[in-house]
């Protein structure tokens, strides 16, 4: 990783806490640096968020899906799994498990997670939130 990346993900992480956002706007501004096409930026965001709010279901989900496509699928799969543990059959988890798996040319477990059936297929995707 660059080092100005990682200290312009530190620069916007200050700005956005002394803003007031919280874990989930982060995250988002880490997702919307990445669609931009600052992944290293946003890999380095996402993972300070990550690791000031370690129980963000969602951000860590998406941590781990950009480590697979930066490369780092090897990094993302204990993420992935300690996700699946907890959210069983979650689409979104298994097909990034999946991608991950494939990614390091596992196709064998790649294909493990591909033929695991839709569960619940919804218009609206919902955020994995634990309930309290």
């Amino acid at each position: 990783m660059l080092p100005a990346a990682k200290n312009k993900a530190g620069e916007i992480y200050k700005a956005l806490k002394q803003k007031g956002a919280g874990s989930d706007e982060i995250g988002n501004a880490a997702a919307a640096l990445w669609m931009a096409g600052r992944t290293q930026i946003a890999l380095c965001l996402m993972a300070q968020v990550c690791g000031s709010d370690a129980g963000n279901i969602d951000n860590l989900s998406n941590y781990a899906s950009m480590l697979t496509m930066a490369g780092a699928p090897e990094t993302a799969i204990p993420i992935l799994n300690n996700l699946n543990s907890r959210f069983r059959k979650n689409t979104t988890i298994l097909n990034n498990l999946g991608q991950a798996w494939f990614a390091m040319g596992e196709t064998e477990k790649a294909g493990k997670y591909r033929t695991v059936p839709c569960y619940s297929m919804q218009a609206t995707p919902r955020p994995m939130k634990q309930s309290a």
